[in-house]
């Protein structure tokens, strides 16, 4: 699994249980999770998006630093 494939699940989980906790501070639900993710990883990994608290776990549970210097060094890693 690359770095991006780990990223993702662990956004993907991270945010679904983020919605699940505060569906009112989500502007959309569980059905448009994926969605997000598939938006949301590619901008990380360019240094375009937001750090929300989901986003921050999801580094974490990673293994990394929750920042977008961390994040995008992480999703642009080379596979060895």
């Amino acid at each position: 699994m690359t770095n991006v494939e780990k990223f993702r699940q662990a956004e993907a989980q991270k945010l679904a249980e983020a919605i699940a906790r505060h569906p009112e501070e989500y502007c959309y639900g569980p059905d448009k999770l994926q969605g997000v993710v598939d938006k949301m990883v590619p901008s990380l990994a360019e240094g375009r998006a937001h750090l929300g608290p989901a986003t921050k776990a999801a580094a974490r549970a990673c293994g990394i630093k929750p920042t977008q210097r961390a994040i995008r060094e992480y999703l642009s890693a080379k596979e060895a």
